[in-house]
């Protein structure tokens, strides 16, 4: 009897290794072709800040800032689409007041105090657009829908901590509604960040409103301290760090 239950069981061990296998393939697989999406990223400081401040800030952590979204490391924002869509999702970063060593921001005009409160996004985005760099050399739409896919900016703040909800400094992303262009294409989808609170939460903050692009809900309550997900997806909860993957099911529904 004992030598049919091991028999039964290492049939059974044999044909679930055999079912497992071609369902692992095909789950890394699925898919027509490798989806590449623009990122242009800008960086600005407010009105009741100094160039001379802005461009002091910049030199030390203009680094760390960019590699949160652009560096090598492997869980950069563009390293960690790659892998979250197992090479199927490839970001695109254009960076024009990068220089390789620091950042050159545009001053906006709105106060951070103003910031913190109200919803400025508009009156920055057409601000930065005006003054940034060209970048007619590059690419903004390469999905090829018509849009510019995707606008990232990155604010010096310091109190983004404070903002109340739906302002300017609270992380989000966004849809834009005005009229201002990139190499003739309009913008639609953009993210806002404080510097401060990049510095602080790194990647996982990026990749948490970024992923909300391709429709990735919240996984957290709007009230309430219980947090039913939170660690296990990105999208439960910003952990300071390296950005966890989100559940199994998003990867497979959104960006799969």
């Amino acid at each position: 009897m004992n030598k049919i239950k091991r028999g039964l069981a290492l049939l059974l061990t044999m044909i679930l290794l055999c079912t497992a296998l071609p369902i692992s393939a095909q789950a890394k697989t699925t898919g027509n072709k490798t989806v590449n999406k623009a990122n242009i990223v800008l960086f600005g400081y407010f009105a009741d800040d100094t160039q001379t401040a802005a461009d002091a800030y910049f030199d030390q952590y203009a680094g760390e800032l960019v590699g949160y979204i652009d560096g090598s490391f492997g869980r950069s924002l563009k390293n960690y689409l790659n892998s979250i869509s197992y090479g199927q999702l490839q970001m695109k970063n254009t960076i024009p007041q990068y220089d390789g060593t620091t950042v050159h921001a545009l001053q906006v005009p709105v106060k951070e105090s103003d910031a913190l409160v109200q919803n400025l996004d508009t009156q920055i985005i057409e601000s930065l657009i005006r003054q940034m760099p060209s970048i007619a050399d590059k690419a903004v739409d390469l999905d090829g829908d018509g849009y510019v896919d995707n606008v990232m900016v990155i604010l010096k703040a310091s109190q983004s901590s404070k903002a109340s909800s739906s302002a300017t400094l609270v992380a989000h992303k966004s849809d834009y509604s005005g009229s201002a262009k990139i190499n003739n294409k309009p913008v639609v989808g953009y993210n806002v960040f404080g510097t401060d609170r990049l510095r602080s939460e790194g990647s996982s903050l990026l990749a948490h409103e970024y992923l909300h692009t391709f429709g990735y809900p919240d996984l957290y309550r709007n009230s309430g301290n219980d947090r039913p997900v939170y660690s296990w997806s990105v999208m439960g909860g910003v952990i300071p760090g390296s950005p966890q993957y989100p559940l199994a099911y998003e990867r497979m529904y959104f960006t799969h």
